[in-house]
């Protein structure tokens, strides 16, 4: 308890310098501008986007989805489930980026179909469905005449949008890489080895990509370049932490 409260507060906080850093964005307050881009390490405020207190606006799914919905599960804790939705709701508001548009659709529809799944044969369920449906397809008009990236990427695709083109480009790049070589499709490159799928499929994905924004993709072919953080792709992540289990393992039963 005492655990999740620390964790209430801290997410508190930042939903509140979130609405703090729109307000100003809204109002033109300059020095609270300023402020938040002294502050950050990497500053969003300057393009009129809210970031709460997390290094890119892209990063709120994570923490919504990624710590604070399956505490919810593990806990039960009614507040935390709150938090997530003022949250949610807030980055709608704030048209704080596309990801975490996706991000709550996904998790929505999942968590509804498990819910329907449930109560399949409750005719008020079934009614609630068709309402949910007419609703979504209400709140996307909304969202794709309001939202120039959304509206754009849905109208010309993922290569029209240059973030999540570099995006897409990694896991393209990666799974074209596991391609090549079955054994590392199996166990992975090990820890700090991701790029080096994205190495071996470089040049076929680089042969599909199509858009302008090419300065990550080509730091990515750079030598020099290692950063292990580049995958964008949970499933490798996992093969990555599942091989480094597996390695573990042997150690321990040799040593034991």
């Amino acid at each position: 308890n005492k655990i999740i409260k620390i964790l209430l507060i801290s997410y508190t906080m930042s939903l509140v310098i979130g609405w703090i850093q729109f307000l100003a964005i809204k109002g033109n307050v300059e020095f609270i501008k300023e402020f938040f881009t002294l502050l950050e390490k990497r500053s969003y405020i300057k393009y009129n986007r809210v970031q709460f207190t997390f290094t890119e606006p892209s990063f709120i799914g994570m923490h919504l989805f990624g710590i604070l919905l399956p505490i919810y599960f593990y806990t039960k804790n009614k507040n935390i489930l709150k938090l997530i939705t003022v949250f949610s709701i807030s980055s709608i508001v704030f048209s704080s980026g596309v990801r975490i548009l996706i991000d709550i659709l996904m998790v929505l529809i999942i968590c509804y179909m498990i819910y329907f799944a449930k109560n399949i044969k409750n005719i008020k369920i079934v009614v609630a469905t068709i309402l949910v449906i007419i609703v979504a397809i209400v709140g996307g008009s909304i969202i794709y005449n309001n939202n120039y990236r959304v509206r754009i990427i849905i109208d010309k695709g993922i290569y029209a949008d240059g973030s999540l083109a570099s995006r897409f480009f990694r896991i393209n790049a990666s799974i074209k890489g596991y391609q090549k070589s079955v054994p590392n499709f199996i166990f992975g490159y090990g820890i700090g080895n991701s790029i080096k799928s994205i190495r071996d499929g470089y040049d076929d994905a680089m042969a599909e990509y199509r858009s302008t924004y090419l300065k990550e993709m080509e730091e990515l072919n750079d030598e020099d370049f290692s950063d292990d953080s580049v995958s964008y792709c949970l499933y490798k992540n996992y093969i990555r932490i599942w091989s480094c289990n597996i390695v573990i393992f042997i150690n321990k039963v040799i040593y034991v």
